[in-house]
């Protein structure tokens, strides 16, 4: 298999903060028209393969040798997003993403606009290290290209501040090999192809922001290596995972716990950390959505489209997450500080669904692979930089750097997004990052765990949820709606 590499990680790594002004662009183009344009009801459907793209802007890659690899490294730029033209109306919506809320108000005509003075715009530097968390509320006045911060915080040993704030950064990321002393982390380049479509992502295992890849192809996860009897406790997870029936897989954040939860409606179902606790207070078999009202329902003449909503009840007290069989990035909201949730529905994903796999990291050349293609469950080795296929699934591991390193090179200027410098200490080492709105950034002060640095809107949140306002997904996810 001859891939081209394309985004050298899950791009814009992550997670994307989504305004109502984009979520109009997006609609405008997927229904050809927002308020006012909107059909009253209009089905959620998903396509055969969906649509979700590694990177949720454009990229652009070009070559470039990683110092002292010999290997080609893909540099990507990341341009500004921008809503999309309007397209002709039509009646029916073919590719709506899913409304993860219920409870959205009906629509109102619009009141008479009036006039007043903008206020400024708000953002939040938000900080996370295992269950450690801090935030950075950040104000800018209008008109404000630059704003000097200077406000630092302490988390998990190390001490971060926020130094300036710009509003147009564009920024070029590569990941290579890291330098002498540069606390750095493992990670592999992926390039997967089926059914003539082809996606190439670096994956760093274990990683929150870098560990999983989202594709048309094929949904990603690279774990971290495990000792042969842990090896052989993931593999009889996976094969009941994609046994018959729907299920919700819960991924504890601490121990790598995974519980397998029967679907069953209006039950509390316990998992294996005491206290927390899940109930499907609703299903659907093609969860579709009234655009007027807001209002989720199932559409008899849809194509399949499974979902739950689901109360989750923990330690930051109940919430309501909703959960996508056929579109896993869509389910984000549902992670919080104890675990992430997924909804598994191997009948729905055997009806053309995208892969499965799940990789277990190897520094010895050899990677193990678990697959889930058409409904088919496989087991295979694949070596370094040899093609293996699983089905019509094709998988080449291309590279794998022990040392690796996220590289920025940042310009201003117009078609930039709003960024924040963050500077560190930690250990006696000292670096920086630029954190731009909607890209969150892996920052490795030492060989611990990496802290993740998200720019967002809206106010500062406890952790791993997802905070109001401009809500983010996870690395390389398509937006969206707000609540």
């Amino acid at each position: 298999m001859t891939v081209p590499p394309t985004d050298p990680r899950p791009s814009s790594a992550g997670v994307v903060g989504v305004s109502r002004r984009l979520l109009c662009g997006l609609l405008v183009t997927i229904l050809g028209g927002c308020a006012g344009g909107t059909p009253r009801g209009a089905s959620v459907v998903p396509p055969t393969v969906p649509e979700a793209v590694e990177s949720p802007v454009e990229t652009t890659a070009v070559p470039r040798a990683a110092p002292g690899t010999g290997v080609e490294t893909p540099t990507v730029e990341r341009p500004e997003d921008a809503s999309p033209p309007p397209a002709p109306e039509t009646s029916r919506a073919q590719r709506t993403p899913p409304h993860p809320s219920p409870h959205t108000a009906p629509q109102t005509p619009e009141a008479t606009p009036q006039t007043s003075t903008p206020g400024p715009r708000r953002f939040v530097l938000q900080l996370d290290r295992g269950a450690a968390s801090e935030a950075i509320e950040i104000a800018v006045e209008p008109g404000r290209d630059a704003v000097e911060l200077g406000r630092a915080v302490e988390i998990g040993g190390a001490r971060l501040t926020a130094e300036r704030f710009a509003a147009r950064i564009l920024l070029r990321e590569s990941i290579e090999k890291a330098t002498f002393r540069q606390p750095g982390f493992p990670a592999t380049h992926l390039l997967v192809q089926r059914g003539g479509q082809r996606s190439a992502a670096w994956l760093v295992p274990g990683s929150p922001v870098l560990g999983r890849s989202i594709s048309p192809v094929a949904y990603v996860e690279l774990v971290p290596a495990v000792s042969p009897l842990e090896f052989l406790d993931l593999e009889g997870t996976l094969r009941a995972v994609y046994r018959p029936g729907p299920k919700i897989l819960v991924e504890h954040r601490s121990g790598g716990r995974r519980d397998i939860i029967p679907v069953r409606v209006g039950v509390p179902l316990a998992t294996s950390r005491p206290g927390y606790t899940l109930e499907v207070v609703r299903s659907f078999k093609s969860f579709s959505m009234d655009l007027g009202s807001g209002r989720p329902f199932d559409d008899p003449g849809g194509r399949p489209n499974p979902a739950l909503e689901v109360r989750v009840s923990g330690p930051g007290g109940p919430r309501t997450a909703w959960l996508f069989a056929l579109l896993p990035e869509f389910s984000r909201e549902a992670e919080d500080a104890v675990a992430r949730l997924r909804f598994i529905d191997p009948a729905a994903a055997s009806r053309g669904g995208r892969a499965d796999v799940t990789v277990v990291d190897s520094s010895g050349g050899t990677f193990a692979v678990f697959a889930s293609v058409s409904g088919e469950f496989h087991r295979v080795d694949a070596p370094l930089r040899e093609s293996v296929r699983i089905g019509d699934l094709e998988l080449m591991f291309a590279t794998r750097l022990e040392n690796a390193q996220v590289v920025q090179r940042v310009e201003t200027g117009p078609g930039g997004r709003p960024a924040v410098l963050v500077t560190w200490e930690a250990g006696g080492r000292a670096g920086e990052r630029w954190v731009p709105l909607g890209v969150p950034q892996e920052i490795h002060v030492d060989r611990g765990e990496a802290i993740v640095a998200r720019l967002i809107d809206g106010a500062p949140h406890g952790g791993h949820g997802l905070p109001g306002g401009e809500r983010e997904l996870p690395a390389g996810h398509p937006p969206v709606p707000p609540r």
